[in-house]
């Protein structure tokens, strides 16, 4: 077995390295064509709720409905990833996702889409259970092959091959529209999942030793726990995780970022739309659509630079700045005055929120969950996320039928000012920390 012991926690072998890189790179665009297949529907949001006749009420079902069953799955799934692995966890989640999306597009091809809402709210939801195997599976896996100080660069890095994905949905995906039938937007998401989930199979691995490397200290929760090595139990769980301050301050952020994230990306095609007349396919729409890319990847990078350079691998601190800015940027959007503007402040927007979920679900999980206790983490943190994410569907959807676009602002505005508060009180916490342990 090929020895990757550190003399310090960031010098690596250069062939471990590379190893790492041929498991986290197609782990990574994996999910990467997940995101492309999610967004989908935020994607054709305009166009059905224009073939439908449906509002933003009406169409928010579909979206709420798809959240709550990625939250509830992610509770299931993530202490069900601690027991099967990553791997195997990701494996089963593309799988999946794939059968979902290919039977989406079948069913409205078949006629099914005369039951526009029923149709998307079922197959959305059971899609989005499948997806929610995957988010907790890359931090299992990710967490065994980092040490926590390489994790806020990482997390950048990482974040930049996902924001690929925001631009095949967008970019990509509103030229499928454009060229064949609506619903292929579905199907084409589908066929690259599958070729993913094959390329994952042959070269993804839990850990190091099952790649033929030594396992090491990754000096985040874990390491001080004398059996960090014995299988996950529940009672393990509950005193490390579920009773952890730390991670239950985390978690009541991360549904503020699903609030506020969602709350974004569902509704700016609509609002571009409506305000204007800018419609997927079209040539601004797709400068539109870079937003997320470029937001996805510049926030992501910068969020976790700051972190680990500047704040000593503390995540709260560059978290808080991002929530506020957030607020500043969600107000000049809704007060845009051309479309031109408009289009930056979306880019704008995605840095902040962006950033701040790569940092909370990715990193923060890693660093306070700990290699053993990491998937569960990630699940209560994308749950709670994703329960965020339904308010930003239903509710938002009403509130700008009712008092519309400023009430976007309005809407988002007060969960990132609770997040940012939140991460206040998590200033000077990191995973070394006594104030991180479970309570009582």
């Amino acid at each position: 077995m090929k020895d990757s012991t550190l003399e310090s926690p960031m010098q690596h072998p250069k062939d471990y390295r590379a190893r790492r890189f041929l498991n986290w790179f197609p782990l990574g665009f994996s999910y990467a064509v997940l995101y492309m297949g999610r967004f989908s529907i935020e994607v054709a949001t305009p166009l059905i709720m224009e073939l439908f006749n449906l509002t933003k009420a009406q169409f928010g079902v579909v979206t709420s409905t798809g959240s709550n069953a990625y939250a509830l799955g992610c509770l299931i799934n993530g202490p069900t990833s601690e027991r099967i692995g990553g791997r195997k966890a990701m494996l089963i989640g593309v799988l999946g996702s794939a059968i979902m999306f290919l039977l989406t597009g079948l069913f409205i091809h078949l006629g099914f889409a005369t039951r526009i809402v029923l149709t998307l709210a079922i197959a959305y939801s059971l899609n989005q259970y499948f997806q929610s195997f995957c988010a907790v599976a890359v931090s299992k896996v990710n967490a065994a092959w980092f040490h926590v100080r390489e994790r806020g660069v990482f997390g950048g890095i990482w974040n930049t091959v996902l924001a690929s994905g925001y631009f095949m949905a967008w970019g990509i995906g509103g030229y499928v529209m454009h060229v064949f039938p609506w619903y292929f937007v579905f199907i084409v998401p589908a066929l690259c999942m599958l070729v993913m989930w094959t390329i994952m199979f042959f070269l993804v691995r839990n850990k190091p030793s099952e790649a033929g490397y030594k396992d090491f200290d990754t000096g985040d929760a874990s390491s001080a726990d004398p059996d960090k090595d014995k299988p996950v139990d529940w009672g393990y769980l509950w005193r490390h995780v579920f009773l952890n301050k730390v991670i239950i301050i985390l978690a009541i952020t991360d549904f503020c970022v699903g609030v506020s994230r969602y709350g974004l990306l569902r509704w700016w095609g609509s609002y571009l739309k409506e305000i204007y007349h800018v419609v997927p396919g079209t040539a601004l729409y797709w400068y539109a659509s870079l937003g997320p890319t470029i937001g996805g990847v510049a926030g992501g990078l910068s969020i976790g630079y700051f972190s680990d350079k500047l704040f000593g691998s503390r995540r709260p601190p560059v978290a808080c700045i991002f929530f506020l800015l957030q607020i500043v940027s969600m107000y000049l959007l809704v007060k845009a005055p051309s479309m031109s503007f408009a289009v930056v402040m979306i880019l704008i927007n995605c840095i902040w929120a962006f950033g701040i979920h790569g940092i909370v679900a990715g990193t923060c999980s890693m660093d306070f969950g700990g290699t053993k206790g990491v998937a569960t983490v990630s699940g209560i943190f994308n749950a709670i996320h994703y329960v965020g994410a339904s308010v930003s569907g239903v509710l938002l959807g009403y509130a700008i039928d009712k008092w519309g676009w400023f009430a976007w602002f309005s809407f988002i505005s007060p969960f990132c000012a609770i997040g940012a508060f939140l991460m206040i009180i998590l200033w000077n916490e990191t995973p070394s920390k006594k104030c991180g342990s479970a309570a009582g």
